[in-house]
């Protein structure tokens, strides 16, 4: 059949058919009908495409005598048959590679164009329109093919071809344009200003050829159509304002061109309905695509100050109006798609300028669309999706309300809600929310006129029921805003009221619900002027109305809500009347009398001032006096209890509303000493949390309830609420604004609850706690009585008081010494002359020594041995019995043997003067006997008590927290941490318990570092010590000689298991203690600038520093420094520590080496006892 084809196509080419035009056509359409079906039979696309275009050139021999072919397909058929080939040929859509486009070329010239343009005639003529508009077509979509998979040079060659043909005819403007079409999808990103020249050049081509006929109309249309893919193709591109107008102008042009070819095809049959819509849309996607250009224009540049701002302004209010002109004449679904278009576009066009602050802007875009919606009758209003509505209303309102014009933007909510008329009313709440936003502006510009007005004086002819849902609407989003609204609700519910009518039983029970929130308004306003009843008749009107309501069964439980709404009200009420009738009644006391009263004396007035006063007093302030209001408390929990507690569904009117109820129901409760009532409130506020599946609520009255059950000394409820409320918190997100409350909260009422047990038990096996506190007689002065418990697991707690104000040292003047040198150190460091400076370094590093010394010989004394942690004997426990059987014979009446078995176990530091001193003060009454009996105990133990491996954890108040205690001989071999409070031990004792993963239970993984070194780039020293060392870390990470990003840190504290910050104070300029709040930090802290691990003591409070926000956020160790250091001098220990700790292998204790690089400063005390730990001991993995 194929080996056919061509002589007979010869043969064709050659025959004169107009003597046999039938036949002629029969044959070749028939010839060409047999080899396009055949080309299905081939499996090769080469060879299907081959045979397609041997088809297609039978096809174009009648291209004279062709109908054309309807939009939106080309004008000629064999045109629309080669873009069907082409389809066929890359079905896939990957594009044409070299190969394949010369492929296509070689066959469409040599099949086609030749045969088009006569080539076999030795003098061919010029081309018939109809084949000169099909070398366009052909022309149009062979370079669509090639710039697609970017051969623009096979394209521009083959324009030219083209050119030849017809560049005399009124085609060569069509041919242009493509000729334009490919240089702009040649353009690249940088290209900006070629775009607006080759855009400007083809409005101009455009403008000149509007007069042509109908059908070069059409090929222009579709040179159009290529020209405008350049710049769909690269839609994300940011253009130049030249470029955004230039394409403005040529869209002028283009749309005028659809519009002539609509106006052209007048006729009424289907198909030119169907070529009408297809012109339609084709209109609104040339103005979609100028509006996403001018959006990603404005994403892309600073709009505000540009030159062409105005011109870029009106062009997009033209590309507006262009909109609102193509919807005349539409109708029903077409109207409402289009509509919804336009609203569609609008927005992205205001929002352009309204996401760069030029309100006035985005308003002058909106504004026709808005006029357009004025002029239509409100019964004839299209059904447009409500979201693209509500999305161009929002806009244009915001951007009112941005400008100060609130009433223009209560004009436009008004018919935004107009428009909504027909819509669900759950549509409507948005613009409500609007215009109540609107309405508080105007408050609080001093807009009274606008202030005082509800939806009611400008919707008055709405139907009642739509009115009365739009108030209700509007008094619930007043009720939202955290501002003083009671004008505005009293305004909307003297509405709601008027719409009321007490004729049906419906009417009744939603003015009795009105009449419950004008009570609440009046409850706390004096609109005695405007209202001529109280709040306390409004709510009883309420409840009147409300018992005599008769609802449906489904309705029930909505009616007892109101009841224990109103029931509840009507206490607050009575209490608020009662109060005002106090202070009333205070007043007309104060008073001058009148003359007819006068009496010799004031004794009765002064009796009955104060009687007044009395009773004043309770009414105010005393209202577990008023137990018969209570019961109207009472009633309101029982029918909510009848409400609630039902299964499935919560049927009230507003959960929201309820849940508050509640709430203050519960806090009244607790004000009136009903406990139990409050326990039950909460729980019905947990059983709306969890149908809700608010977890975060859960969580918040499950521990509300536990520490109200705590207060009532029922700790095993409590632990059982409490138990709920950690199931709860572990269904809440960890990023969750509340998280890191309520974890806190819920360790914190664990240790409570291990309180009221009396319970050690939470603490860790090993460790031993000690807590120092300096007592005072007089509030605001430093004692010299130092209080020392100490806790320790299977123990009970032994707490001392230990005077020294007699004492060598006493501790006010150990503290007085220790300002002296953080005073003296920070005037040293601004001496210049080097020997001066290390002279006074040293001198202030022996006065530390002397003062470590102090605090350990003569303010501790005797008593030092209780912070050494508990060693084990195999006769410890029964020596320390002994000897307190004999001691009692000597005056001691402690009925604990715990403190003389943990003085006995750390004999070893006791000296003869500190067994002496410690005689006196367990046995005042015969020392001498005692101090025999304690020698003769320590020697029958010597050499029987191991040595103690246990860990002390120091819990400081305010005014010990400063010293460095850790620093002490007695402790400077043991591991020691500090922490804030002994909850945050029992804290940390349940989150490693809890954490199998964690850095406490698994220890330390030294390839998991993240480092910050000398982020000030000031510490050029410090910087060269470590920066080689930090880097050849294997796996470590970090920032050298720049400042970190909040993002960095906070991924160094969560992700990994060390961080190390050697730079000054803490970073906290990086990260705050805010910020380190709300992290769940894993890593273990080292922090070696001044101060970092200091506490800041403001008044009578506890001292406040960053080191607790990282204990808070459950770091497992905080290194850093109590005080100021030289840089040189804590890089020594920096280096001693890590070298030593990292260098020792699987299983190191920190803790270990914090104290042993206590030697590697020059200045050992002034520097080496500045670090110190909070915390838990950690190890290397």
């Amino acid at each position: 059949m194929l080996r056919l084809a061509q002589p007979l196509h010869a043969c064709l080419v050659q025959c004169s058919h107009q003597a046999a035009s039938q036949d002629y056509v029969t044959m070749t359409r028939g010839s060409f009908c047999l080899l396009w079906k055949g080309a299905e039979a081939l499996l090769d696309r080469q060879a299907a495409f081959s045979a397609r275009m041997k088809a297609v050139s039978f096809l174009v021999l009648l291209e004279d005598e062709s109908t054309p072919c309807e939009i939106p397909h080309f004008a000629s058929p064999t045109a629309c048959r080669v873009v069907a080939a082409h389809q066929l040929f890359d079905n896939s859509g990957h594009g044409l590679d070299e190969a394949d486009a010369n492929f296509l070329y070689d066959l469409l010239s040599r099949l086609v164009i030749r045969v088009l343009v006569k080539e076999e005639n030795k003098s061919p003529g010029p081309l018939s329109p109809q084949r000169a508009l099909c070398l366009l077509e052909l022309t149009l979509e062979y370079c669509r093919r090639l710039c697609w998979s970017c051969h623009f040079d096979k394209a521009n060659r083959a324009v030219e071809e083209a050119h030849g043909y017809l560049r005399n005819t009124s085609l060569a403007p069509s041919l242009q344009l493509c000729q334009l079409g490919i240089e702009l999808l040649q353009t690249g990103e940088e290209g900006s200003q070629a775009v607006a020249q080759l855009l400007t050049k083809a409005s101009a081509i455009l403008n000149n050829s509007m007069e042509a006929p109908s059908c070069h109309l059409r090929a222009l249309y579709d040179s159009c159509q290529f020209f405008l893919s350049g710049l769909e193709r690269s839609n994300k591109r940011h253009h130049r304002p030249d470029a955004v107008l230039s394409l403005f102008a040529f869209l002028g042009g283009y749309t005028s061109l659809l519009k002539q070819l609509q106006d052209a095809d007048t006729d009424d049959s289907e198909d030119s309905v169907k070529r009408q819509q297809y012109l339609l849309q084709t209109y609104f996607q040339s103005l979609h695509l100028y509006a996403g250009i001018v959006y990603d224009f404005a994403q892309g540049n600073q709009v505000a100050g540009l030159a062409e701002l105005v011109q870029l302004v009106e062009s997009c209010k033209s590309i507006v109006v262009w909109m609102l002109e193509a919807l005349k004449g539409l109708t029903g679904q077409e109207l409402t798609t289009y509509l919804g278009m336009t609203a569609s576009y609008t927005s992205n066009l205001a929002y352009s300028f309204y996401s760069h602050k030029l309100y006035a802007e985005a308003c002058i875009i909106s504004e026709p669309l808005c006029q357009y919606l004025c002029l239509t009758k409100p019964e004839t209003y299209p059904e447009v999706p409500s979201e693209k509505l509500h999305r161009f209303f929002r806009l244009y309102v915001e951007s009112l309300k941005k400008q100060g014009q609130q009433t223009q933007g209560c004009k436009i909510v008004t018919l935004w809600l107009t428009i909504l008329k027909s819509c669900r009313p759950e549509h409507m709440t948005e613009p409500v929310t609007f215009w109540v936003r609107i309405k508080m502006d105007a408050a609080r510009t001093g807009n009274k006129e606008l202030q005082l007005k509800t939806l009611r004086d400008t919707l008055s002819d709405w139907d009642p029921e739509t009115l009365a849902f739009l108030l209700r609407e509007e008094l619930q989003a007043y009720k939202a805003v955290k501002a003083d609204t009671g004008q505005e609700r009293f305004n909307v519910i003297c509405d709601l009221l008027e719409l009321s009518s007490e004729e049906t039983s419906a009417g009744a029970w939603a003015r009795a619900t009105h009449l419950v929130e004008l009570a609440q308004v009046l409850c706390y306003h004096d609109f005695a002027q405007q209202a001529d009843c109280s709040a306390l008749d409004a709510i009883q009107e309420a409840l009147q109305l409300l018992e005599s309501v008769q609802p449906e069964a489904q309705a029930q439980d909505q009616l007892l809500d109101d009841k224990a709404q109103a029931l509840l009200w009507f206490y607050i009420c009575t209490l608020e009347a009662k109060m005002r009738e106090g202070i009333e009644r205070d007043q007309r006391a104060q008073a001058p009398s009148n003359l007819e009263e006068f009496e010799v004396n004031d004794l009765n007035y002064e009796d009955k001032l104060q009687e007044d006063r009395f009773l004043y007093s309770n009414i105010a302030f005393n209202l577990a006096a008023d137990a018969a209001q209570s019961r109207f408390l009472d009633q309101a929990l029982a029918l909510w209890k009848k409400v609630l507690t039902k299964e499935p569904s919560l049927a009230v009117r507003s959960l929201q509303q309820t849940t508050v109820s509640l709430q203050i129901l519960v806090a009244l409760y607790q004000l009136v000493a009903k406990p139990l009532q409050a326990l039950e409130a909460l729980l019905l506020l947990r059983i709306v949390a969890e149908r809700l599946e608010d977890h975060t609520k859960a969580t918040s009255y499950s521990c509300h309830l536990t520490k109200l059950l705590l207060s009532l000394g029922c700790p095993s409820y409590a632990q059982l609420y409490l138990e709920e409320a950690k199931s709860s918190l572990k269904l809440v997100s960890h990023t969750a604004d509340l998280y890191p409350l309520l974890s806190l909260t819920c360790d914190l009422l664990q240790s409570h609850l291990c309180w009221m047990h009396q319970e050690l038990m939470p603490i860790i096996l090993g460790v031993t706690v000690c807590v120092l506190a300096l007592a005072t007689l007089q509030p605001g002065t430093v004692g010299n009585t130092l209080l020392l418990t100490r806790l320790e697991k299977d123990n009970p707690p032994v707490t001392v008081q230990i005077p020294t104000a007699q004492n060598k040292f006493s501790l006010s003047s150990v503290l007085r010494e220790f300002d002296a040198i953080q005073k003296e150190q920070k005037e040293n460091s601004c001496c210049t002359d080097k020997r001066t400076w290390w002279t006074g370094r040293l001198a202030l590093d022996r006065r530390m020594e002397d003062l470590i010394t102090s605090l350990e010989k003569h303010v501790l004394g005797c008593w030092r041995g209780l912070l050494l942690p508990s060693s084990e004997g195999p006769g410890l426990a029964t020596e320390a019995s002994r000897l307190q059987e004999l001691l009692q014979e000597c005056g001691w009446e402690y009925p604990d043997p715990t403190l003389l078995k943990v003085m006995l176990s750390g004999a070893s530091t006791l000296t003869s003067q500190d067994i002496q001193a410690l005689s006196y003060g367990l046995c005042p009454a015969q020392p001498e006997r005692a101090q025999e009996l304690l020698n003769e105990a320590i020697r029958r133990i010597q050499g029987q008590i191991a040595p103690s491996n246990g860990h002390l954890v120091l819990v400081l108040d305010k005014d010990l927290q400063k010293l460095p205690w850790e620093s002490m001989s007695i402790l400077r071999t043991l591991p020691v941490t500090r922490l804030p409070s002994f909850h945050f031990l029992l804290s940390y004792s349940i989150t490693k318990e809890a954490g199998a993963s964690s850095v406490l239970s698994q220890g330390v993984d030294p390839r998991s570092t993240f480092y910050v070194l000398n982020p000030h780039n000031n510490l050029s020293s410090t910087e060269q010590q470590f920066r080689a060392h930090f880097s050849s870390e294997e796996g470590w990470k970090g920032v050298v000689g720049e400042v970190p990003s909040p993002e960095q840190v906070q991924a160094a504290l969560t992700e990994h298991d060390l961080y190390i910050y050697a730079g000054h104070g803490a970073g906290a300029r990086f990260l705050d203690g805010q910020a380190v709040l709300r992290l769940s930090c894993r890593a273990v802290a080292l922090l070696f600038g001044c101060s970092s691990a200091a506490l800041a003591v403001h008044g009578n409070l506890e001292g406040i520093g960053i080191v607790l926000k990282y204990i808070m956020a459950g770091c497992p160790l905080f290194l850093g420094n109590l005080w100021d250091v030289t840089d040189r001098d804590i890089d020594r220990y920096t280096e001693a520590l890590l070298q030593g700790w990292l260098g020792a292998g699987p299983g190191a204790p920190l803790l270990y080496y914090v104290n042993q690089a206590r030697q590697a400063p020059r200045l050992k005390f002034l520097i080496g006892a500045a670090p110190i730990a909070y915390g838990l001991p950690v190890f290397l993995r």
